[in-house]
């Protein structure tokens, strides 16, 4: 109240201060703006702005240049950038206008205007702080009916409990013990947070949230609360349950893993991740994790539990009651559809298929454990025996972006699928790709759908990413050349890129420095080796002296060689020398 009446009694010096400002003769107006300066330590900026927010006006003609400013559009563009780079994610503004007109001063900017009146400049231009630091305009996110998009978000509980098990009492988190900015706070109570695992139907906005004792988030517990939520609560007065067909949560460690990311594939539920530092587009999960809050979670100030056990007890009756509009004095229908969230979800019924049991829970297991097989890819199939059906069906992955003929890819089945539906799993552009396929049929004959018929038709399978890389790639080798000359000029093994390339004639005249030998040492063995010598007799051995005389043998010289056996080809030359010298020494026979 006195704020207001101090707020009322400032309105009305305001409005006399006026008032004498529109009866001043000349050169008084001076005089009463010294004394507003004196009296309320006002500037005549200042108090004009306060005079204009009253509604007051001087009358005066708006000035021809109004609106426009003697800085130059870059000026303003370079203190805008440096605004928008100095805000601080909590709101805190790092660089102020005094500040960036300093820096920038000594970049060669030149300022002719006042601090304040380039605020007003930044300001009419949409480019102040606070306005460059203002959220982009959602836009409203719908979902077709129930079950057909989840929300699912964990939190931090308010309370936790000391050691000792049962029997002992809830403590609530002191938020200067717990204060963000000391983390070894955290770190006296490793095992005894309670997280608070939420999970929100977009079209019912119906709640469903589960108390959880661990150090920190977990695959596990995510995967663990997401199947309670989905069917395995087994309360009679929750008629909620179902697999999504859609789940929406942020990028947290556990809820981006891959153990529980594949398990949700196979279930048929797609996980939608948002922008990083987008809350708002799962803002309803949000909204329900301060709900329960303030709901629920003040209420324990007031009747305290003994244990995580007795807590969730308590939180499924408070959410059974909240969903169906029975919280007594508290009106809980939803402000969208106007109904209680539990008769808004029952709408489902409305739409054929659309609720989808969970599997026997040890399939569900099962499916965040079990490890993906590997296929090679062959003609652009696979085959894997599928566990619906129990039977070996073939998969067609023609046109599939990232898969190609003789890849390795990783397969897992889809388990609620009746018709042996398969995902399979490869990398391309250094992101996973993931593909749900449908086997092929077969005819009575055990020939594919997809298979031409001989001599009716002729179908050829599209290019594959590789296919069309291996083309580009010759198109580049030979240039200015069809698909069918670049084939023949293959086979004429022509030279590529026009013979253009110097590949090996620059090497001819490249500088390579001449090296002195390097002395090293003889390895000695024990081994050696045996040289083969050519032995020569008979019509070999007088082949070979006919070669050395170049000239016919004599009668003597044909009848020595015949007796001189074997002889080695080395000992040739000395052979020959013993020839002579005998014959020379010999005398010959004469008849008596």
């Amino acid at each position: 109240m006195l704020e207001l009446n101090a707020e009322a009694a400032n309105t009305e010096l305001l409005v006399r201060y006026a008032q004498r400002l529109e009866q001043a003769k000349h050169g008084e107006k001076g005089a009463i703006l010294a004394e507003v300066e004196s009296f309320l330590g006002w500037k005549t900026d200042k108090f004009y702005r306060e005079l204009k927010k009253i509604g007051w006006s001087s009358g005066n003609k708006r000035r021809c240049d109004a609106g426009s400013t003697s800085l130059a559009d870059e000026v303003i563009e370079k203190v805008a950038a440096l605004s928008a780079i100095g805000n601080r994610a909590n709101g805190k503004q790092i660089a102020k206008i005094p500040t960036i007109r300093s820096v920038l001063s000594q970049s060669g900017v030149n300022f002719n205007v006042s601090n304040s009146q380039l605020r007003a400049v930044l300001k009419d231009r949409g480019a102040t702080a606070k306005q460059l630091a203002a959220p982009t305009a959602p836009v409203g996110l719908a979902s077709l009916y129930p079950n057909h998009v989840h929300q699912t978000d964990p939190s931090l509980c308010l309370l936790y409990y000391p050691p000792g098990g049962k029997g002992q009492m809830q403590r609530y988190r002191n938020d200067d013990d717990f204060y963000k900015n000391k983390p070894q706070n955290f770190e006296k109570h490793p095992n005894l947070r309670v997280w608070r695992y939420v999970l929100t139907d977009h079209a019912s906005g119906a709640i469903r949230f589960r108390y959880f004792e661990a150090a920190g988030e977990s695959t596990k517990t995510l995967y663990e609360f997401l199947l309670w939520a989905w069917g395995l609560h087994n309360d009679p007065n929750c008629p909620m349950r179902g697999l999504p067909e859609y789940l929406m949560m942020d990028k947290g460690s556990a809820n981006t893993s891959t153990p529980i990311k594949r398990a949700l594939r196979q279930l048929g539920v797609e996980v939608l991740d948002h922008a990083a530092k987008n809350a708002r587009a799962k803002g309803q999960v949000e909204n329900a994790n301060n709900l329960v809050e303030l709901l629920f979670e003040s209420r324990l100030l007031l009747e305290p539990v003994t244990s995580t056990e007795e807590l969730n007890q308590r939180a499924e009756a408070f959410q059974n009651a909240y969903n169906a509009n029975q919280l007594p004095e508290y009106d809980a229908k939803h402000r969208r559809h106007k109904m209680a969230r539990y008769e808004c979800w029952l709408k489902i019924k409305q739409h054929q298929n659309k609720l989808r049991e969970l599997p026997p829970i040890e399939v569900c297991q099962w499916l965040l454990t079990a490890k993906p097989e590997t296929r090679k890819v062959t003609g652009m199939k696979i085959t894997a025996v599928h566990p619906r059906t129990k039977q070996r069906h073939s998969y067609d992955l023609t046109g599939l972006v990232g898969i190609y003929d003789g890849l390795e890819v990783l397969i897992t089945p889809m388990v609620l699928s009746d018709s042996a539906e398969m995902l399979v799993y490869c990398t391309f552009k250094g992101e996973q790709q993931v593909h749900q396929v449908q086997p092929l049929n077969q005819n009575e004959y055990g020939f594919f759908e997809t298979d031409a018929v001989i001599a009716q038709e002729y179908k050829q399978k599209p290019d594959t990413h590789v296919d069309a890389v291996r083309k580009q790639a010759l198109r580049t080798a030979y240039p200015n050349m069809t698909d069918e000359e670049i084939k023949k000029a293959k086979q004429k093994k022509a030279v590529p890129m026009n013979g253009e390339l110097d590949a090996l004639s620059h090497l001819m005249h490249l500088y390579t420095p001449s090296y002195m030998p390097v002395a090293g040492e003889q390895v000695k063995t024990d081994f050696t080796v045996s040289a083969t010598t050519k032995t020569l007799s008979g019509i070999a051995l007088k082949a070979a002296v006919l070669a050395q005389l170049n000239r016919v043998l004599t009668p003597e010289e044909s009848a020595w060689l015949n007796q001189a056996g074997i002889i080695n080809e080395t000992d040739l030359t000395a052979t020959l020398e013993r020839m002579s010298r005998e014959l020379i020494v010999r005398p010959a026979l004469r008849a008596v």
